[in-house]
């Protein structure tokens, strides 16, 4: 049966549910602030300062998308639960290795988000493409993060699911329901800390979005 009922009804619901996607994609740029802090410039800042860039502009695209629909996303927003565990591990990283570790438990836990919302919700086209575009965007971080773990050795996946090749064409839904699209957000709320070192040279993942907002959205939707 489907969630929406009526146009106004179904605007109201798809801008709840980004507004829960739009607050995960700051949490998790803000997750990458941190673990630039813990690390030393080289090939994996780059990479980090890559991936932060690619949930920035999803940010932007999930901003935009829910003011099209007649919502401020700026309503409500925060670190998710899971993005605090992510900084928790990072704070307790004793290695550069143990560093992509955390941040790729961090990308697992946004394809089972984005899985479960594409599965779970029915939801515009618009809408339904931009969250596909971003949970094939966390299976290239997780790539672009395993690789750079296999260089500092074996690591044992964290999802049982992710070897297998038909995961990756078809993810499966994720360990948990992302609650915000029935419960209003409750858990969304709360900061987690951050190293000092990650923002000296760096501004924040708000700021670097207020700078994007007068420009024009950049379509990240699937088959375009």
């Amino acid at each position: 049966m489907a969630w929406f009922r009526g146009n106004k009804e179904q605007q109201a619901a798809e801008a709840l549910i980004l507004t829960g996607l739009y607050s995960a994609s700051l949490a998790a740029a803000e997750s990458y602030d941190v673990a630039m802090g813990r690390i030393e410039e080289g090939d994996v800042f780059t990479l980090f300062g890559k991936l932060r860039s690619t949930h920035l502009d999803f940010a932007d695209d999930f901003r935009k998308r829910i003011k099209k629909l007649g919502r401020d996303p700026e309503d409500r927003t925060g670190i998710m639960e899971s993005s605090v565990r992510v900084i928790t591990r990072l704070q307790a990283a004793g290695s550069v290795r143990d560093v992509l570790i955390a941040m790729r438990l961090g990308e697992e836990n946004g394809v089972a988000m984005c899985r479960e919302l594409l599965e779970e919700t029915d939801m515009s086209g618009k809408s339904s493409s931009l969250i596909e575009a971003y949970n094939r965007a966390h299976i290239d971080h997780i790539r672009d993060l395993s690789e750079q773990i296999a260089l500092r050795g074996t690591y044992a996946s964290t999802s049982a699911e992710f070897s297998a090749p038909q995961w990756l064409r078809y993810p499966k839904a994720g360990f948990w329901v992302l609650e915000v699209a029935v419960l209003g957000l409750g858990y969304l709320f709360g900061r987690g800390s951050r190293s000092s070192s990650s923002t000296s040279t760096r501004t924040s993942p708000r700021a670097d979005l207020e700078r994007k907002e007068s420009q024009p959205l950049q379509s990240r939707e699937v088959g375009r």
